[in-house]
């Protein structure tokens, strides 16, 4: 799918006449507000989660590994579903002299044979006791919403890794493209909207590089600057002298030249 905008001038962009030498001096366009925004809430989502989900997860999965035996019994269970079942064993145990207690999220049978006062065997670390506390005997079954709670938020960061890699990376290197950049002419030849319900608005352009020939590339846009250009519309394209593949639209990139 494509569309045109228009057709204005015959260039769209400063000649490559006009840029100075390398290394240039170059500023930012504009703040990117709402992929920085987004990003921010993915990583405050994954940092407020984390505490309730992967810590306590890590320190029961370590202390039922490497831990210490200790004797304790069921003091209470509750179901603290609202909506839906969440059903809970609150035990205690004792360990190196004191009193500890815990709590864990386990399946229906589980709560259902386990009684009150029911004696088990907990093992733990010595020095986060209540937080790394998991029953080992008898064997019980734990509530799989507990791992799917911590799978959500790896998940979570996963993601927000990977976008600021993608973000930073993409404008680290563009950043360099705009400093050291060789400016020559090129054309749109196609304008393309990727995606049925989410757009992404895609230009494919050529241009030509200083060792003879044409290059082809492509670069994703927003709607506003896919609607402002038009095909053959003539453009400055900066791109990497040493990887005359790397190449940016000019008037799109995240980073302007100061004096153009």
């Amino acid at each position: 799918m494509s569309q045109d905008a228009p057709s204005g001038s015959d260039s769209f962009s400063p000649a490559p006449a006009t840029f100075p030498a390398t290394p240039r001096a170059v500023r930012l366009r504009a703040f990117p507000w709402l992929s920085g925004c987004a990003l921010l809430f993915l990583g405050a989502i994954s940092i407020c989660l984390c505490p309730a989900t992967i810590v306590p997860l890590a320190f029961t999965t370590l202390g039922k590994w490497t831990g210490t035996n200790a004797p304790g019994k069921i003091t209470k269970k509750e179901d603290r579903g609202r909506r839906g079942h969440s059903y809970v064993m609150q035990f205690q145990f004792h360990l190196d002299g004191q009193v500890h207690d815990s709590e864990v999220f386990v399946d229906l049978r589980t709560y259902n044979e386990l009684k009150v006062d029911d004696p088990i065997t907990v093992r733990a670390l010595t020095f986060r006791p209540a937080l790394s506390a998991s029953i080992v005997e008898p064997e019980i079954g734990i509530a799989g919403g507990y791992f799917a709670a911590a799978g959500v938020t790896l998940i979570t960061g996963a993601v927000f890794v990977l976008l600021t890699w993608f973000f930073v990376s993409r404008a680290v290197h563009r950043r360099k493209l705009a400093k050291l950049g060789t400016a020559t002419l090129g054309k749109i030849t196609g304008k393309h909207v990727l995606g049925r319900k989410t757009h992404r608005y895609r230009l494919t352009y050529t241009y030509t590089v200083s060792a003879g020939g044409h290059r082809e590339a492509s670069m994703d846009v927003s709607r506003e600057q896919f609607n402002s250009i038009s095909s053959n519309q003539t453009i400055t394209v900066l791109y990497e002298p040493a990887h005359p593949e790397q190449s940016v639209i000019y008037c799109f990139g995240e980073y302007r030249v100061v004096g153009v």
